[in-house]
């Protein structure tokens, strides 16, 4: 049964914030993702850029933890005759686990601007707020879908390599393959995240 595991989803939320610090630390304003910049700053910020590296923080984040475990999955085969616990996380809770991670990351990145709006955003955007917050939410989706996405590309990616029951990357099996689903997640990201620069638009 999907789920999520609590020590997954911390640890997912920790390389999350290691990534967006180092993201804070080594790019240049002009590339580096704040949301009050992305939606009221039309100047120096590159939108689309500053945007895409913003999103693949969460897929990479998740892609490195459950390429990890399944690394940790990898050294059982031919030890462990039954599923194990570590296939049971892979197999249930990983994904979930991620996407969870990299949306109350972003959740708590926002929580200031949310709460204390009219405290921390310039008094000329005050008619905009409800279009900042529609933008956060789709931020957040957006974030969600793409951790989904680098979790079930590792997942993928470990099938093809050690499940001799995964069909071959062709035409006729492509809609069974098991790296359609995270084109699917990306895609759906792609969606969520173009809504929200588009509402960036509006309140800019």
């Amino acid at each position: 049964m999907t789920s999520i595991n609590p020590h997954l989803l911390i640890c997912g939320m920790l390389v999350n914030f290691l990534l967006i610090r180092l993201a804070a630390y080594f790019l240049p304003d002009e590339f580096y993702f704040s949301f009050t910049a992305f939606l009221f700053d039309n100047e120096t910020l590159v939108r689309p850029v500053a945007l895409a590296g913003k999103l693949a923080i969460p897929t990479v984040a998740a892609f490195v933890v459950v390429a990890f475990l399944a690394y940790r999955r990898s050294l059982e085969r031919g030890i462990l005759g039954r599923k194990s616990r570590v296939q049971e996380v892979l197999s249930e809770q990983a994904a979930l686990s991620m996407s969870f991670a990299a949306m109350l990351v972003a959740v708590i990145m926002a929580w200031p601007y949310v709460i204390l709006w009219d405290l921390l955003i310039d008094p000329i955007h005050a008619q905009h707020r409800l279009v900042y917050l529609l933008a956060y939410i789709a931020y957040f989706i957006a974030a969600a879908f793409f951790a989904l996405a680098g979790a079930n590309t590792a997942v993928a990616l470990f099938r093809a390599r050690h499940d001799e029951d995964t069909p071959p990357l062709t035409l006729a099996h492509l809609r069974d393959h098991p790296i359609i689903k995270p084109l699917w997640d990306a895609l759906s990201g792609v969606a969520a995240a173009s809504l929200a620069a588009f509402l960036g638009t509006q309140a800019g």
